[in-house]
């Protein structure tokens, strides 16, 4: 053995014990990183469900490996609930289920349609369903219901609810795919869900799906409620499965509207690759009947003209028992009831107009063209939807463009109206959310290469769209680069202990994005301060304060100008047209005529300070007027107060009052006594 080696271990050994003894931090200062730290921000889905209580307006957004429940409020702002990725695998897809939705008809002199979707199909529960909220922290039935497949070959189905402590929990249920998994081929790339929730399908390999009876609303709430289910016993949603061999590859699969005359028939539509050519082929169900009787489509199916290509979408229309395959410049309609004979009613429409309308940037020629990569249905009222389908298409460059099928118009499709273009770069996560019946729709995206955001359009798309929020993405991200953080203007007290100095904060930057979207990107931790609503305000504004009523339902504002004083008074709902200026006559307590030098809290009273004055006003009651006991004496005629300040914790008063002889300064404890 090499002495010399044995020699240094055994110092190395000896220092680092002398090391330990003296209390010296021996945690290292570098480090390989053997996994990922911070989840990727890409998200895949936004499906707006509720998943929780009918009257909570969630909407969820699905990532790589996680689901974030987030809640749309009256202010058209999402708020963050909870998020679960405890999932163990990559999601590949994910679907909504539950009641059929309806809602309550608008007025019929209302001749534009309002409102949108709560979620990405028309498959949204009943809003006025019976289902209750939680009782004593135990789940109860929801409107709808989430399903998960995971490439581990796994369904999760799952729902939440609200616990005594006021935390969410989970309830689930997994269900195995039967299929043979191999790293090209992993079961669950689609799913699709009937309208009206009675099925569900599933491709397993390339050549193969399955589909699952669901258990109607009723029986579900008999096994939430009396069921032990939360050892995850009582939730299963599943009845019967029936698995189904198709002859080709599986490129698109979905459900198509029941139609008036036959509202037991399910009909599953399937594209096919085979040979290099593209077929529809169909899967039927009586939903009355056992699936062992469905019947499967015996001959390769109705060949789609080779020239179109591959489509992009496939959308089911709630009319004709149709549904419309969208390419990069056309749509092309179709019926079921004519899908298998050479008579099949279609008609193409020509994209290049809808690109000419929305004035996209990337040019007519059709091998420039984007691809339509998402579609939403917007909520619309029971009489509306009645005679129209309407639909929103989105394509990968941000333009969004307004389909509309009437139930008179066989296939003839409207794209009348022009497009909208929100700014960024789209793929699957596109939706439309529930505002209720609201002048505006509500659509939302997660950026692919960008940023998503939340727009506001019309359904006439009679102006520009109104952008709310952002959705933030910084992927992807081709480098990174660490700064130190300023502690120049850090407020650190001189009797801090040295030792107990906050650590140095980095700032860590990325350049996100891509041609036209790149952005320069800093990633934080923290708390989020977003607007929620603007009020306009024209005059010259030389100090502000916010107050909140006891029940918090009100806000109230304390502006202060040169020579006068306003106190607004918001809405907890943020509503514009309650907001506004209170007026003199019903805050007596409060001097309005004066600018406001200082004001605070005290109790549950607003106190303000003026040049010449100490006033309160109660928040319980405005009208009513306070006075204030102070314990200094008063300030002389010709003395005036220039400068005030309010002790953060405490209900001291420190003024600074310019008088004859000079500046003075004072110092009082106030209380508060009703006048």
């Amino acid at each position: 053995m090499d002495h010399q080696i044995t020699l240094d271990r055994n110092q190395k050994e000896e220092a680092l014990k002398s090391m330990m003894e003296q209390g010296t931090d021996l945690s290292p200062k570098a480090g390989v990183l053997t996994r990922t730290v911070v989840r990727s921000p890409v998200i895949n889905w936004i499906i707006p469900a509720r998943v929780r209580h009918k009257d909570k307006n969630d909407v969820i957004f699905i990532g790589e490996t996680f689901i974030h429940i987030r809640e749309l409020r009256k202010d058209r702002h999402l708020y963050d609930v909870v998020i679960k990725s405890d999932f163990g695998a990559k999601i590949l897809h994910a679907r909504i289920f539950g009641e059929s939705r309806t809602t309550e008809d608008a007025e019929d002199t209302k001749t534009e349609p309002s409102g949108v979707d709560t979620g990405i199909r028309d498959d949204i529960p009943d809003l006025s369903s019976d289902c209750v909220e939680s009782v004593l922290g135990q789940p109860k039935l929801p409107p709808q219901f989430l399903v998960l497949s995971l490439d581990t070959g796994k369904l999760v189905f799952l729902f939440a609810y609200s616990t005594t402590d006021g935390s969410i929990e989970f309830v689930t249920r997994v269900r195995s795919l039967q299929s043979r998994m191999t790293e090209l081929q992993v079961p669950g790339k689609h799913i699709a869900v009937d309208p009206k929730s009675r099925a569900m399908a599933v491709s397993l390999q390339q050549d193969a799906f399955l589909v699952y009876a669901l258990a109607p609303r009723e029986e579900l709430r008999q096994k939430v409620e009396h069921d032990n289910i939360l050892d995850h016993d009582g939730f299963d949603p599943v009845r019967e499965e029936r698995y189904v061999k198709v002859d080709g590859i599986i490129m698109k699969l979905d459900f198509l509207y029941s139609e008036e005359s036959n509202e037991d028939r399910v009909v599953l539509v399937l594209v096919i690759s085979k040979n290099k050519q593209l077929f529809i082929w169909t899967f039927e169900w009586d939903s009355t009947q056992s699936l062992r009787n469905a019947r499967e489509q015996q001959d390769a199916g109705y060949r789609l003209p080779p020239d179109d290509g591959l489509p992009s979408l496939l959308i089911p229309l709630t009319f004709l028992n149709a549904f419309v395959l969208v390419y990069k410049n056309k749509l092309r309609a179709l019926t079921y009831g004519n899908v298998s004979s050479t008579n099949t009613q279609e008609r193409t429409v020509d994209k290049s107009k809808v690109q000419a309308i929305s004035q996209s940037p990337f040019g007519s020629n059709k091998h420039d063209s984007p691809l339509w990569t998402s579609w939403a249905r917007p909520l619309r009222s029971k009489s509306y939807k009645a005679e129209h389908d309407d639909i929103y298409l989105c394509n990968q460059k941000g333009s969004v463009q307004v389909v509309s099928h009437d139930r008179g118009s066989d296939l003839i499709l409207d794209l009348s109206c022009p497009a909208a273009e929100i700014n960024g770069s789209v793929s699957t996560a596109f939706a439309s959310l529930n505002l209720g019946m609201d002048q505006y729709d509500m659509v939302i995206f997660g950026g692919d290469t960008s940023s998503g955001a939340s727009y506001l359009i019309t359904p006439k798309q009679t102006g520009p769209p109104v952008r709310m929020e952002t959705v933030p993405n910084w992927s992807p991200s081709e480098d990174f680069v660490v700064s130190e953080a300023s502690l120049h203007h850090a407020r650190i007290p001189k009797t801090l202990n040295p030792d107990k100095a906050p650590l140095r904060r980095d700032r860590i930057f990325a350049s996100s994005g891509t041609h036209p979207y790149g952005a320069l990107t800093e990633l934080r931790f923290g708390l989020e301060g977003r607007v929620a609503a603007f009020f306009a305000y024209n005059p010259r504004v030389t100090g502000i304060w916010g107050f909140s009523d006891p029940d918090g339902t009100v806000a109230y504002v304390l502006c202060s100008e040169l020579a006068h004083t306003e106190l607004i008074m918001i809405p907890e709902d943020l509503n514009q047209d309650r907001a506004g200026a209170v007026s003199n006559d019903d805050v007596p307590g409060l001097n309005l005529d004066a600018e406001t030098l200082a004001a605070t809290l005290l109790g549950d009273n607003i106190i303000q300070v003026t040049s010449g004055t100490i006033n309160a006003c109660s928040l319980f009651d405005m009208g009513t007027k306070m006075e204030v006991v102070e314990d200094f004496r008063a300030l002389g005629k010709s003395a005036s107060i220039v400068r005030a300040a309010f002790h953060p914790s405490s209900s001291c008063l420190v003024t600074v009052a310019q008088g004859p002889d000079g500046m003075e300064v004072q110092a009082s404890y106030l209380s508060i006594h009703q006048g």
